[in-house]
């Protein structure tokens, strides 16, 4: 019976190392195969990034170029908007027609600079000076477009007051202005190049 008994043994310490064999096997593969499945999708993340950096650096050269092209325009409207001190004459006509396109009647006068800021600026910009009459909001258009005109522009001042019989200017046209219109001011301030 000992015989038996030791057999019996035998054959269950042999089963149970068999199914843990077989346990460890199977949890060893899962373990494996698991790690391997993780790695092939670090691998695949990888590769996108490294491909979405490609594409960006064959983007570059492009970029670069519509960057120069972009600088070159800007450069010259930047040229463009300031004044030839030799020709203030095309940003007169500009005012004179802004002024005209708003319903205002206007006189633009070129301002001489004091002989001091001559010496001391070097003369480095213009100065205008742009009277307007007519409604108020035919005054406020005029102060928008001239905020937006391609012209680099500082005002120095604006004065307006309402037109009475009193004050107004000595131009004929400007008396025919219906009651409640308004006469205003502008010093303006233009760099030259």
């Amino acid at each position: 019976m000992s015989k038996n008994l030791f057999q019996k043994k035998e054959f269950v310490a042999g089963a149970v190392f068999i199914v843990f064999d077989i346990f460890v096997l199977i949890f060893g593969a899962w373990f494996f195969t698991k790690k391997i499945i993780d790695s092939n999708n670090q691998l695949a993340k990888t590769q996108l990034e490294i491909q979405a950096i490609q594409d960006n650096s064959r983007e570059v050269p492009r970029q670069r170029q519509e960057f120069r092209v972009l600088w070159q325009e800007n450069l010259d409207k930047i040229d463009q908007a300031f004044l030839s001190p030799d020709q203030p004459i095309d940003f007169i006509k500009s005012l004179e027609d802004l002024a005209q396109r708003t319903n205002n009647l206007y006189e633009v006068s070129l301002v001489a600079l004091p002989a001091a800021e001559k010496e001391k600026a070097k003369a480095n910009y213009l100065l205008f000076q742009i009277a307007l009459g007519g409604s108020f909001v035919d005054f406020m258009h005029f102060l928008k477009y001239l905020e937006n005109m391609p012209y680099l522009t500082s005002v120095q001042t604006i004065q307006i007051s309402k037109m009475t019989g009193q004050g107004i200017p000595a131009r004929p046209e400007w008396k025919n202005l219906p009651p409640g219109s308004v006469y205003s001011v502008i010093n303006l301030q233009a760099p030259t190049k």
